[in-house]
């Protein structure tokens, strides 16, 4: 499974724990959407525009509670001298998994998503 992004901001539950509980998440706790997705065994995630909403400290602490991965290819980390040529990513920019499916005849097939 896949989060396709704009997971934490603009829900009531979100909010609740953007603003409220907010001190919480910076000092470690799970953020309760990554509770709810870590339960479902979500594969990967990707960054939607509202993540950034809260700001990056937030987003960071917030992303620390996925088991799995998030991807995001078009932040990269500010260098200080605002070089337009800076092509460090801030988040993993991609992910290959390999999933075992079923083929039509009942064999296993490994490929790549």
């Amino acid at each position: 499974m896949c989060d396709n992004g704009d997971l934490i901001q603009n829900s009531p539950l979100g909010d609740y724990e953007a603003l409220i509980r907010r001190d919480d998440i910076l000092a470690g706790e799970r953020h309760v959407v990554f509770k709810a997705l870590n339960l479902l065994e979500y594969d990967v995630g990707n960054l939607g525009n509202h993540e950034f909403n809260f700001g990056l400290d937030f987003l960071d602490a917030t992303l620390s509670g996925a088991n799995f991965p998030y991807i995001n290819a078009n932040v990269y980390i500010a260098d200080g001298d605002s070089d337009p040529g800076n092509d460090k990513n801030r988040y993993q920019p991609y992910f290959i998994q390999d999933k075992i499916v079923k083929d039509i005849d009942g064999n296993d097939q490994t490929i790549k998503i």
